[in-house]
């Protein structure tokens, strides 16, 4: 096991070319996918965050609402899955993992009701390690008879686990088995530490009692807030030079989380004359933005202006782009009246080189 941990830990460390997120940041996750995450926890949100039962004359008993949203980096590559669990009214506690990936929601299977994770009845237990965290929804730290223990984490795109399940006859002995097989008390002490190893552990339990905190509420506001503030960001002007084919210009940008943003009429006006030179054309009727390659851009005033210093609010655009009659799927805010998009998508459409030099801090455009 130790060999498979490490070797699980080389091919993460090798496919995630940025630092990852710590649990509970967003990362790299873009507007699209955070909104994907939020309308999913918008009906569980609705019925409350970590609500406690009203039961009169009870000291302890179950959180309902949203009991838990926690963005986890499963797999390291810096693009967090999201795990949320609720309890509506009386009724069960329903969890559920979701992944961005391609565009698109991705469900990951877990089972629906959480076991007892914590030790404590039912909850979670989040192991958060340099390149990869691992998520056990349940189990149970102690032994008792028949308990099944579950450890999930994503390899190659997909759910994978290691679980072990612990019996006790009736002498008090305690044997286990995993798939399907009997196992030694070391070997499964000895994949549980491999799990474990270099991991911070969180856990949370679903259940309050008169002389126990719980700080689920306040992670999982948390959580919807750092997912509001991706579609709702501040942006940053930018310290950023720009080159085009070797030539210094002047081009005003914003930075979002670390990516630069650009008007598109600037970068058509900068870029007229060139190999890379496209129009743009505001469709009213349609409300959309109309590009077309290779033709000559017609100025219509206020182009490469300088911009403002400091910082200013951001909100995703609600206007959609097409590039020769085709829609495209660009990252773009509304900044101070103006649309902004993000600098590589444009490249990666309209067929221009970015680059960046780290060691003077510039962009390096290419046509």
């Amino acid at each position: 096991m130790k060999k498979w941990k490490a070797t699980f830990c080389a091919v993460l460390a090798g496919a995630a070319l940025v630092v990852p997120a710590a649990a509970g940041e967003v990362g790299y996750l873009p507007p699209a996918g955070a909104q994907a995450y939020l309308d999913l926890l918008e009906e569980p949100a609705g019925m409350g965050i970590c609500m406690q039962s009203q039961e009169v004359g009870v000291s302890n008993g179950y959180y309902f609402g949203l009991v838990a949203a926690q963005l986890i980096d499963m797999d390291g590559d810096n693009v967090p899955e999201l795990f949320y669990c609720y309890r509506e009214g009386d009724g069960a506690f329903e969890q559920y993992l979701y992944t961005w990936s391609d565009g698109a929601l991705k469900k990951l299977a877990l089972p629906k009701s959480p076991g007892s994770g914590t030790g404590n009845g039912p909850g979670y237990i989040l192991y958060d390690g340099s390149h990869s965290s691992i998520l056990q929804v349940d189990g149970d730290i102690l032994v008792p008879d028949g308990q099944k223990n579950t450890y999930y984490t994503i390899e190659n795109g997909k759910l994978t686990t290691f679980s072990y399940t612990t019996y006790m006859d009736a002498s008090g002995s305690i044997t286990y088995r995993s798939a399907g097989k009997s196992v030694s008390e070391a070997w499964v002490n000895d994949r549980v530490q491999a799990y474990r190893a270099g991991c911070t552990t969180r856990q949370g339990s679903y259940v309050y009692t008169s002389v126990t905190s719980n700080s689920l509420g306040k992670e999982t506001a948390e959580t919807l807030s750092k997912l509001q503030g991706v579609l709702r960001p501040t942006a940053q002007r930018s310290a950023a030079r720009i080159t085009l084919d070797g030539k210094p210009v002047q081009l005003g940008a914003y930075t979002i989380a670390d990516s630069n943003y650009f008007k598109l009429r600037d970068l058509a006006a900068l870029l007229n004359g060139t190999d890379a030179q496209f129009s743009v054309a505001w469709d009213g009727e349609k409300g959309r933005i109309d590009l077309r390659t290779g033709a000559p851009y017609t100025p219509v005033g206020g182009e490469l202006q300088a911009l403002p210093a400091g910082s200013k609010a951001a909100a995703v655009t609600t206007a959609s782009v097409y590039l020769d009659g085709k829609p495209l799927a660009l990252t773009a805010f509304r900044i101070d009246g103006n649309n902004y998009f993000k600098l590589r998508d444009l490249g990666d459409a309209l067929g221009f080189g970015v680059d960046w030099d780290g060691g003077t801090g510039t962009v390096l455009l290419q046509t």
